[in-house]
């Protein structure tokens, strides 16, 4: 988590543009929907529920995962 309290996946993708680092940001008035695409329940950590459910995301993709679920996510990549 930030200081803001937003959830922060960093990574770094060497199939594009020769390999960049990105950052893909979840801010927490997101976090019930993630919560709900994960099968949490309300206020459950939301840092363990995508670590339990890891391997879901990552075959999608972060970003391509939480924007097919209705959730809003910053992605800014260097």
């Amino acid at each position: 988590y930030t200081d803001g309290g937003e959830l922060v996946f960093i990574g770094y993708d060497r199939v594009y543009l020769d390999g960049y680092e990105y950052e893909i940001t979840v801010a927490p008035d997101q976090f019930d929907t993630l919560r709900a695409a994960l099968g949490g329940q309300p206020g459950a950590d939301v840092v363990d529920l995508v670590c339990a459910h890891v391997d879901v995301i990552m075959a999608r993709g972060e970003r391509s995962w939480l924007e097919a679920r209705g959730i809003e996510c910053r992605f800014v990549s260097y």
